[in-house]
């Protein structure tokens, strides 16, 4: 049975990372001769298991979405590597981002989405200035340098996942278009694009997205309104 998505919807469904053996053997069968091959080339294990499961899961729950097997749903990558579904699956778009234990994935129709999450790590404020003036936007780092020392780590993630999430909304590549727009960095306001890429012909928004103690997430899409999200949690999907 399908599951359905409305149109003015966006469905984020969200499971840890912490699969049994038997769960990710599922997970094989789920895959196309070529991702297996790739799988069985990890020599390392936990990355293989990671891969698998990562994998196995994407296509599970599409394949949930569009009734059809997930073995043989046409999953590709645009030029920027951007994941997408070929027709006639088309218009059912979707996003991932995996980080510490959990695994997050966003879906919609006709309308590009782009989801990050990030986990807290502690690190000097002095690197995270210096990283954000260099990568990011002006008005991004400017802000960032204004704060205190105990206000940069929160402010300087609540970017990260904005800027990141709107980046895989377009397909865009984070080392080559940081720069090119600006996001608020308050972590205690609602998410705000201040400066649109000018790369873009429709509609950015970015809003923050509840996540589990410790990590940080937001969601991007293009469209004139904002959608209704709807969040799930999923301990096996396989």
């Amino acid at each position: 049975m399908s599951a359905a998505l409305p149109p003015d919807e966006v469905h984020v469904w969200q499971w840890p990372l912490d699969p049994l053996p038997a769960e990710v053997e599922a997970c094989w069968a789920l895959l196309t001769a070529e991702e297996q091959s790739q799988a069985a080339a990890i020599s390392q294990v936990e990355r293989r298991r990671h891969y698998l499961y990562v994998r196995g899961s994407l296509r599970a729950l599409l394949g949930r979405y569009t009734a059809s097997a997930a073995a043989q749903l046409p999953l590709r990558r645009s030029e920027r590597g951007k994941p997408f579904l070929a027709a006639p699956f088309s218009h059912l778009t979707f996003t991932l981002t995996h980080s510490g234990s959990w695994l997050w994935i966003a879906l919609a129709q006709a309308c590009a989405v782009g989801i990050d999450l990030e986990r807290l790590r502690p690190a000097p404020p002095e690197q995270r200035v210096r990283l954000a003036c260099r990568f990011f936007h002006p008005h991004e780092c400017a802000a960032l340098s204004a704060l205190s020392s105990s206000a940069v780590h929160e402010a300087f993630l609540a970017c990260w996942v904005r800027k990141e999430a709107c980046i895989k909304c377009w397909g865009g590549s984070i080392a080559q278009d940081c720069h090119r727009f600006a996001v608020s960095v308050d972590p205690e306001q609602p998410a705000t694009l201040l400066q649109r890429p000018a790369l873009l012909h429709h509609p950015l928004h970015v809003l923050d997205l509840p996540a589990p103690t410790g990590y940080r997430a937001a969601l991007a899409w293009q469209g004139a309104a904002p959608p209704q999200v709807r969040h799930f949690s999923a301990a096996i999907l396989v």
